[in-house]
Parts: C-alpha cells; sequence; structure tokens
C-alpha cells in the first residue's frame, strides 16, 4: 500500500507490524546505530582494569574477609555471565577466594529468581563457584538496621550484603523513571534494601514536577548517592549493551565517578533525537515485557515525545500479568493521585511502592490518554486502568486517529524501557 507505512516494532520475542496511512506518519525513533566492539568481553576486562576514581579491585580486595558481589536480577540485561567470572579473578588474584566470596541478586522488590533462571542468567561455572542468593527484602531479622538518613528515612538493607567488608555492584545503564538513569547506586539502595527502605525509594518519585526518565539531575539519584556512600559500595561494573543485547561499553570503579562515563556512553546508545511531539505515540515496552511494572517504564519515554491531549499506545506482551504489585491497576487509576501519595506517606495504603509508580501514572492521564495493546493483560484488567484494550496495534492507531483532525501525526517509539527522546 503506497500511501502508508509500514511499522515493525519487537514485541517480546516476536515483532508487531502495523500500517500508519502517510499522511500520518511522523517519525520512527530506535536505538541509536553504534559501532560495537568485536570482543564484548575485552571491554568490560579493559574497564575493570582501568578504574574510574577507585583503586584496583585487587588492591580493594587485600586485607578484606569477604566480598559480595550485587547482581541485578532478570528484569535487566546486564551480561553478568561473562562480567562475574572476571571479578571472581580479580578478588582471587586480590587474595578473596571462592569460598568467600558471594553473589546476591538484587531484587528490590521483585520476586525472586528460581534456580533454573539463577543458572542460565548467570551461567554454571559462576554457579560452581560461588553461592548465589536472592536478597531478602520482607523478613526484617535478615535485615540490617545501618541508622536513618538526613531526611529520617530508616535504611534496613539485606544482611548477608552488609556483613560483607567488599561490596562490588553489578549492572546496566539505562534511563529510569525515578533515578534518571540506573546503574551505579542503585543497585544498592534500592536494590537490596528492605521493603520500608525501597517504599520510601520510590514514593520519592510522587514529589517530582516533572519526568526524569534519562535526566541525571533527578533529585533522587543526588539522594540515593548520599544514603549508598553512607552504606558503603566500594566498587562498580556497570555495562551498556544495545538494543540486540552487544556490549558497547563499560565503566568501572568509583560508584558515582565512574557511573557518570556510564551515563555518556549510554546516551550515545539511548538518547535519541526527535523532530518534534505527535498527537498520537506508539511505544513498545521491550525490553521491559515481563510485566505491566516493568513495562510501564515505556509510558515515561512516550510522555517525551507526545503533545498534550495526546494518546499514547502502549504495546506490550507481559506474560507475567500486573506484575509483582498487585495493586498497582488500583493505583493508576486514581482520580486523586496527590490524596494517594499523601496517605502512602502516612502509611495508610497496602503497597507504597506500587502507589509511586501509580501516582506518575495517574498524573500523566490528566495531560494524555492511554491505550494498550497486549495478549498478557485482559481487557477488563486495562479498562480498571482507564486505558482502552486492543487486541492489535493496527486497531488502536486507527481508533486514535479519529479522535484527532484529519493531519493527527503518528510518532513510533521502539525501544521504550531505553529510548530517552531528545525533542
Amino acid at each position: 500500500m503506497s500511501d502508508t507505512v509500514s511499522v515493525e516494532i519487537p514485541y517480546g520475542h516476536a515483532t508487531c507490524h502495523f500500517r500508519i496511512p502517510l499522511e500520518n506518519y511522523g517519525e520512527l525513533l530506535q536505538p541509536n546505530a553504534v559501532a560495537v566492539p568485536t570482543d564484548g568481553a575485552r571491554v568490560i576486562a579493559d574497564a575493570i582494569n582501568k578504574p574510574i576514581g577507585a583503586l584496583s579491585l585487587e588492591q580493594l580486595a587485600r586485607g578484606k574477609r569477604e566480598a559480595v558481589i550485587i547482581a541485578d536480577d532478570l528484569t535487566r540485561p546486564t551480561p553478568v555471565s561473562v562480567v562475574v567470572p572476571l571479578l571472581l579473578d580479580h578478588l582471587n588474584a586480590g587474595g578473596i577466594y571462592d569460598d568467600h566470596i558471594k553473589i546476591v541478586i538484587a531484587l528490590g522488590t521483585h520476586r525472586p529468581m528460581t534456580k533454573a533462571e539463577i543458572l542460565a542468567r548467570f551461567g554454571k561455572q559462576v554457579v560452581s563457584r560461588v553461592r548465589i542468593l536472592n536478597s531478602e527484602f520482607s523478613d526484617k531479622s535478615k535485615l540490617m538496621d545501618c541508622g536513618v538518613a538526613a531526611d529520617g528515612t530508616r535504611l534496613w538493607v539485606d544482611r548477608q550484603v552488609m556483613a560483607s567488608d567488599l561490596r562490588i555492584g553489578v549492572g546496566t545503564i539505562l534511563p529510569h523513571p525515578v533515578a534518571g538513569w540506573g546503574g551505579g547506586a542503585k543497585i544498592v539502595y534500592p536494590g537490596v534494601g528492605g521493603a520500608e527502605t525501597v517504599a520510601h525509594y520510590h514514593l520519592q518519585q510522587t514529589k517530582l514536577t516533572r519526568n526524569f526518565f534519562g535526566d541525571i539531575s533527578s533529585p533522587i539519584r543526588a539522594t540515593m548517592e548520599r544514603w549508598v556512600g553512607q552504606l558503603g559500595l566500594h566498587f562498580i561494573v556497570n555495562v551498556v549493551c544495545t538494543s540486540a543485547g552487544e556490549i558497547y561499553r563499560a565503566a568501572a570503579g568509583h560508584f558515582i565517578e565512574a557511573h557518570r562515563q556510564g551515563v555518556e556512553y549510554a546516551r550515545q546508545v539511548f538518547a535519541v533525537r526527535a523532530q518534534r511531539r505527535a498527537e498520537i505515540v506508539v511505544v513498545g515496552s521491550h525490553p521491559a515485557d515481563l510485566d505491566f511494572w516493568q513495562a510501564s517504564k515505556a509510558l515515561l519515554s512516550a510522555d517525551h515525545l507526545t503533545q498534550d491531549g495526546g494518546t499514547i499506545i502502549l504495546v506490550t506482551p507481559c506474560p507475567e500479568g500486573i506484575g509483582p504489585h498487585a495493586e498497582f491497576a488500583d493505583y493508576c487509576c486514581d482520580d486523586d493521585p496527590e490524596g494517594l501519595a499523601a496517605r502512602a506517606m502516612a502509611g495508610k495504603t497496602a503497597d507504597p511502592v506500587a502507589v509511586a509508580g501509580g501516582v506518575t501514572v495517574a498524573q500523566m492521564r490528566r495531560r494524555t490518554r492511554f491505550a494498550i495493546v497486549s495478549e498478557g493483560l485482559a481487557a477488563e484488567m486495562c479498562t480498571r486502568m482507564k486505558m482502552k484494550h486492543y487486541t492489535s496495534a493496527q486497531d488502536a492507531v486507527e481508533a486514535a486517529l479519529k479522535s484527532y483532525r484529519r493531519s493527527a501525526r503518528v510518532s513510533v517509539i521502539t525501544h521504550g524501557a531505553e529510548i530517552f527522546p531528545l525533542v
């Protein structure tokens, strides 16, 4: 059809196809093309060997009793099976051997990883060398009270992490709704925090007056880094991968200085120039496809590209449905998000972590309409969240176009959980 533009975006392990009338087609935002090194493991090894703002890992290890490697979970694309063996070898060279090293998976308040998932993610070599544990967040007997931060937050942290005198964080750097960009200090707070502390972290999101997705100046990141500086994170390895999972760059060393270099690398891939905002934005959640809790990040990406009064069409498989926070759906449709946030701050809601995301979505709904194309989210669930449900992206686009003037612009974001639109 010569009068339409064919569009393809990722959808889980498959793709989603739809067409946009030529007169309405705006632009397609996808991760920037970058030259990928042929040896990704060497990229990471070089970063570890040339730490930014920190001593070498061998120097840090000398005289220490135990080390913990804090790694992110399966909701992040970090190539931990490549990073961790390199770290183990450096720690061994510094005098800390495998029986004094453990890996703690930073869950935040996500579900624990299964043994099969751990094996697939870390690889047989790592699983056979060191203990790998899910972080604890709900049982206070397994948490350590690390005192009170300057703003009054009680810092509960996984006891397994704090018992080690050398703490190393491993993660990836992508745009994030609360911290601006992931990685760095985030692996500790909220990564291995107790539920109460994690909830407080997320509730800070309700105080933001604008969308900080992709903005390193987020005041929440500054607060987070002060807290982690108080707790102690001695070394990080942050990796930047392309949307295809190829290792592009890595930064290692001090949890703030190395992270900032990593953000510059990440911007080269994911900060994408856009011509102007559009009335309708179709956004894929990839790679945050597991559940709506993760997929909702794509709404923040699309928000940067959508005009006031526009429509965001979220295309997401969500095989695990709404995700670990069942109340999230109810909070997304609250008509008084500020009141909801106040109740959460006062401890009067069932799930304050879910409140934070729900308040953000509810506030966005004041200026934006939402539609969802998903197999994993039932129509009843979407209606409950005051979002229209469609079985195909084509139907959603055609329905949205009927709500606007004939020349309405339709733009597309292929990887909504990763792309930071620069309008």
